[in-house]
């Protein structure tokens, strides 16, 4: 089958499966499962990112282990980040390369090579992000090779093709709930404390509890692990945090995990993470995003939020109440609503209705989990 076939067969799969995915983690299975048929490799995987710091919240792989992934993570945010990590392929043109063509003849004597891939046996490794239409980057993948033959430049152009549809994907299928459930979760405070050496110190039982309602599994640690060690890691090479990331469960809550940078009392740095339940506000611009709205129109659905009128919108906003109702019409359109009204009801929905069973505050509102 020759290059155009299979990326025209390949791209058809990504958007069926965009369509009839039950939620983000299936999608990404069938997504790996669809381009293993096309573009064969021994380890692959797929993670969500939350796009405004560029960390992974969630991921799906074959065939790549615990220490894989502490070997990427030190690629990607350690001291000193290699010119393969997907921060550099985030300055390159095209969303995709190999790491034959980052490092030309050099390969086996390349830091990726020789840091990350001959540890974990990978022979040729291909990176990409997963932008959607908007050119919001929703995910990135990975896939190596072990003991075939190094990727050719027909198969990253065959993955280079379907690289949007894959991204546009990953936003719609977010935003479907999947039929987990927890119903022993911990209402304690959510924790956890990373040491200067990236380890783990101290997790409460209320933290592994959103872990595994994140779906974040690894085969050699605790679930969560891994997910945390990124967020620490982009921390420490933000010069000590703070970083916000924002995530979905898989039973459809919105969290937000706050990590900070610290020091314990011999001034060794460590890491604290918070996970909290999101106020909708915090995460009105991703569920926005995730919709495919654009900048202004979010900007005009904080408004309708606000429950300003549309002669008020267009003064906070400075422009004409007719443009405002132009946007309307779009955000409308982009959500399947037909009116404010349904607008309003839709976010609220996608927040709230997965906390349907808490307890309730005295003021109507649902109470909140203990944060310490």
């Amino acid at each position: 089958m020759d290059a155009a076939r299979s990326a025209a067969r390949l791209k058809s799969t990504v958007r069926r499966a965009a369509r009839t995915a039950t939620d983000s983690a299936d999608f990404r299975t069938h997504i790996l499962d669809a381009l293993r048929e096309q573009v064969p490799f021994d380890g692959g995987v797929v993670a969500l990112l939350d796009p405004a710091v560029r960390v992974p919240t969630a991921a799906t792989n074959i065939g790549f282990d615990d220490n894989a992934g502490k070997l990427c993570a030190e690629l990607e945010y350690g001291p000193d980040p290699d010119t393969f990590s997907f921060d550099e392929l985030f300055r390159r043109p095209g969303g995709i390369c190999s790491v034959r063509q980052v490092t030309g003849g050099r390969f086996r004597t390349s830091r990726p090579y020789r840091e990350f891939l001959e540890p974990i046996g990978v022979d040729d490794d291909v990176r990409m992000l997963l932008r959607s239409r908007d050119g919001t980057c929703w995910g990135v993948a990975e896939l190596s090779r072990s003991e075939m033959a190094a990727f050719t430049e027909a198969e990253i152009g065959i993955l280079a093709a379907v690289l949007r549809d894959i991204g546009d994907g990953l936003r719609t299928s977010l935003l479907r709930q999947a039929a987990y459930t927890n119903s022993d979760s911990d209402d304690g405070p959510a924790v956890v404390i990373v040491d200067d050496h990236d380890e783990v110190a101290m997790t409460t039982p209320a933290a592994r509890d959103y872990f595994d309602r994140l779906g974040w599994t690894a085969s050699a640690r605790p679930a969560g692990e891994l997910l945390v060690r990124f967020i620490a890691m982009r921390v420490r090479s933000s010069g000590g945090g703070p970083v916000v990331v924002r995530a979905r469960t898989l039973d459809g809550e919105w969290v937000v995990l706050r990590a900070v940078g610290t020091a314990d009392g011999t001034g060794s740095p460590g890491v604290v993470v918070n996970i909290e339940r999101a106020h909708l506000p915090e995460v009105v611009t991703f569920i926005a995003a995730a919709h495919g709205l654009s900048a202004r129109e979010t900007d005009v659905v904080r408004q309708v939020l606000a429950g300003r009128t549309r002669e008020e919108i267009g003064r906070a906003l400075f422009i004409s109440p007719y443009t405002v109702q132009d946007h309307l019409k779009s955000i409308f359109a982009k959500t399947g609503m037909h009116s404010r009204r349904d607008l309003v009801a839709r976010l609220a929905w996608s927040h709230y209705v997965p906390r349907l069973g808490d307890p309730v505050a005295s003021d109507g509102s649902f109470a909140a989990a203990s944060s310490g």
